[in-house]
């Protein structure tokens, strides 16, 4: 699993305002990792089979495509 970013939003299934996060996987040159891009949304509803919006998720379409290496990170 690559590094989960938190984007702010609404979320069309739960019906509020609330962060979700969203995978980001490691871009590497010569083994050092320069930057970070968009995978997938990672949120709790897409992990249950419970959404149908994966592909059109306005957190996944909203997130940055890439990040920086020291982007503020989330930790679960």
């Amino acid at each position: 699993m690559g590094k989960l970013w938190l984007e702010e939003g609404f979320c069309p299934k739960d019906s509020y305002q609330c962060l979700m996060p969203v995978e980001y996987e490691a871009v590497e040159s010569g083994g050092v990792v320069k930057e970070y891009r968009k995978v997938r949304i990672a949120c709790r509803h897409v992990g249950d089979g419970g959404c149908e919006q994966e592909g059109a998720c306005p957190f996944y379409e909203g997130a940055p495509d890439i990040l920086e290496k020291n982007a503020n990170w989330y930790e679960p």
